[in-house]
Formats: structure tokens, sequence, C-alpha cells
């Protein structure tokens, strides 16, 4: 069985893997440049829409002077 345009499902599932281990160190590049490279609706065909959304909000948050990082 295969997953988006014909890329086997267990490619799709290492793909996401290692884009949410990634996204939980902060690097949200694996799923922007897909973004930037085939769009968002087929780049949650490949991460997932929950990714996706977490990586653009990360993303977004990154580049406001209102986030602030490190401890309390």
């Amino acid at each position: 069985m295969s997953g988006i345009d014909g890329i086997e499902d267990d490619v799709v599932a290492e793909a996401r893997a290692e884009a949410r281990q990634r996204l939980m160190a902060g690097d949200t590049s694996l799923i922007t440049v897909a973004i930037d490279a085939m769009g968002r609706e087929s780049a949650e065909q490949l991460y997932g829409a929950d990714l996706v959304r977490r990586a653009l909000q990360l993303a977004s948050g990154a580049r406001s002077s209102l986030m602030t990082y490190g401890r309390r």
C-alpha cells in the first residue's frame, strides 16, 4: 500500500517521525521547505495537518518580538 503520490506508507511514517523529532527541537525546516516546494496541501498530506500547523506556528513565533526563550 502506498501513501501520497505513490510514496510507500513506511517512508511517509519515517518522514513524519523525523519532522516531529526536529519540530520538538525547534527546527521547522523540513516542513517549511516542503510547504514552499509543494504547497501547504501536499505538505499536510505528507506530514499531517497537525505537524504542519505546529511548524507554522513555531516559525511565525520565532519571528515575533513577543516570543521569549528560556525559563522564567
